[in-house]
């Protein structure tokens, strides 16, 4: 019987293989990401009928780490939406603060001695139409970007209209509209102003 010895041969993987095997394991990453795929789809999907489009009116839901783990990268989609009513309502919120430093008038009264919330309404409305076109043109950008499957997609669409297009149209109808009071309103504060001596008012009512 001949004793054998066994060698030990040094191996140093080479750059190809390691490449190789990178690829490989990037393979098997992404492909398992895609078995998710469909279960996150129809969690989102259905969040989006149950939460938005089968309910009367405006809704805007608020996602849970739940919902966020169940709609893995579509809840990047919904956050167009979402981000689009943050960025109006922190516009609204602002304006609103700084009529409500000056006064909130409730009578014709108030609005004599609050004249001077009037020009914050006019810049605070031009201000807001501002913010509003450029919170739908970044939401439209952002949606144009989306890559959904079609079923998705149709129900997507008739989310995207309830939450951003009909409110964002909405408010450029009121706009106008609240803007062209302004002036009317102005100068009935002023005139009520400048007859103080001869204007008073009686329960709220005024009496020349």
């Amino acid at each position: 019987i001949m004793n054998s010895k066994l060698r030990f041969v040094s191996y140093k993987p080479t750059r190809r293989l390691l490449a190789f095997a990178g690829v490989f394991i990037l393979t098997l990453t992404v492909a398992a990401c895609f078995d998710n795929e469909p279960q996150q789809r129809r969690a989102f999907i259905s969040f989006l009928q149950t939460r938005i489009t089968d309910k009367p009116g405006l809704h805007i839901p608020i996602m849970s780490d739940k919902d966020v783990a169940d709609f893995g990268s579509y809840a990047d989609h919904y956050r167009v939406m979402n981000g689009f009513h943050h960025k109006l309502d922190a516009s609204i919120s602002k304006d609103l603060a700084r009529t409500m430093q000056i006064g909130n008038p409730r009578s014709l009264e108030d609005l004599r001695d609050h004249r001077d919330i009037l020009p914050v309404l006019k810049s605070g409305m031009a201000a807001m139409k501002a913010d509003l076109d450029r919170a739908k043109n970044e939401a439209d950008a952002a949606r144009k970007a989306l890559r959904q499957p079609a079923d998705l997609k149709a129900v997507y669409d008739v989310a995207y209209e309830r939450m951003v297009t009909t409110p964002a149209r909405v408010f450029r109808e009121l706009g106008p509209m609240i803007e062209s009071m302004l002036p009317a309103i102005d100068e009935l504060a002023a005139y009520l102003d400048e007859h103080r001596d001869t204007i008073t008012f009686r329960g709220g009512t005024p009496v020349v």
